[in-house]
């Protein structure tokens, strides 16, 4: 009966380390915004030289995100 735990015991945190790491995967933030996320998250729209969009987010909850335009 030991022997049924400490296994079912290794199974389960095993499947809890790979859902976990899974799910930190997914939690990657996107590196672009919109303006109006960037805005309402205390940034300002800057131009930028070297963001693909033309446009960076300073400050606030989105710092250094490209900003798109929808």
């Amino acid at each position: 009966m030991r022997y049924v735990m400490s296994s079912l015991s290794v199974l389960v945190l095993g499947a809890g380390a790979l859902f976990g790491v899974a799910g930190a995967a997914s939690a990657e933030a996107a590196p672009y915004v919109s303006a109006r996320q960037c805005v309402a998250g205390g940034g300002q729209v800057t131009h930028s030289a070297v963001s693909p969009t033309g446009s960076i987010c300073l400050g606030g909850e989105y710092n250094g995100r490209w900003v798109i335009y929808t």
